[in-house]
């Protein structure tokens, strides 16, 4: 249960049981450092709504739950929580323009998810920053969307740590370590993104450090990503993956801008279901 206090009170209500339901636009949710213990049901759910600020709380969900929901809304700011025990922590679905910072995710499925449409102009201009994402079962940070920045982030201890799926996504100066089990994926970025800077992330002792999908067509076609002044050491596996098919191979190397540190440098291509290693 929570205690705290909610400004504009009248437009929230609890859904038995024991979820939070923000049904209407400008409200402050003010945790004051109290739990809000969920029974198996999202914590916190906001539905087409904007201007929501949800801070210093702690949200304990269910594992099949969301900690905190946002759903086709804009200008949501979740910072100084704590989510845990829960599906998914944060999850912004089909929502743009939201800041969350100084949060501490951890012990959930995946961490942070942003989840979007360009057809539909949705999951972008998302900012995560300065998070602490740790001990997740599956992705600690995950980017559906597109447009959106991951900044100075914590990522440690999950199963993966963060994972690209669309164009135009920022992921700087973040710290990625320790990220093993079952997979161990450092920083991996989707097959046939465009226009994402990958720059200046510290990326150890995961099982893969970086991991490069395939590209799409010729580089002329498309807007090329960059990697830049990264630090990629002491994965157990491999520190670099470069992956691609067939000819897209050739389209892959070409649209990435590499200006990064591999020390023990070594790098995988897989190409036509063949694997060649380069140390």
């Amino acid at each position: 249960h929570c205690s705290g206090y909610v400004q504009r009170h009248l437009y929230f209500y609890w859904q038995q049981p024991d979820t939070i339901v923000i049904e209407r636009s400008n409200i402050i949710l003010d945790g004051a450092g109290f739990t809000l213990q969920a029974a198996s049901v999202d914590g916190i759910r906001i539905q087409y709504q904007s201007n929501i600020t949800i801070k210093n709380l702690k949200v304990d969900a269910g594992p099949s739950s969301f900690g905190i929901y946002a759903y086709y809304s804009q200008n949501i700011t979740i910072f100084g929580c704590r989510v845990y025990s829960s599906g998914t922590g944060v999850s912004i679905y089909y929502t743009s323009y939201c800041q969350i910072y100084e949060n501490i995710i951890e012990r959930s499925g995946i961490g942070i998810s942003i989840t979007g449409s360009e057809v539909e102009s949705t999951g972008h201009h998302n900012l995560i920053r300065n998070n602490t994402v740790t001990s997740n079962s599956n992705y600690g940070i995950y980017l559906g969307g597109y447009r959106n920045s991951v900044y100075q982030n914590n990522v440690t201890g999950n199963d993966r740590g963060i994972n690209v799926g669309i164009d135009f996504s920022n992921v700087c100066e973040n710290i990625i370590t320790r990220n093993k089990y079952p997979n161990g994926d450092g920083i991996s970025m989707g097959t046939g993104i465009d226009g994402c800077n990958v720059s200046y992330n510290y990326v150890a002792e995961n099982s893969w450090g970086l991991i490069l999908g395939g590209g799409l067509g010729y580089c002329s076609s498309h807007i090329p990503n960059t990697l830049k002044g990264n630090v990629i050491v002491n994965n157990g596996l491999l520190n670099f993956v470069l992956s691609a098919t067939g000819l897209n191979y050739h389209a892959c190397t070409m649209r990435w801008m590499f200006q990064t540190r591999l020390t023990a440098s070594q790098f995988i291509i897989g190409l036509k279901g063949r694997t060649i290693l380069f140390r």
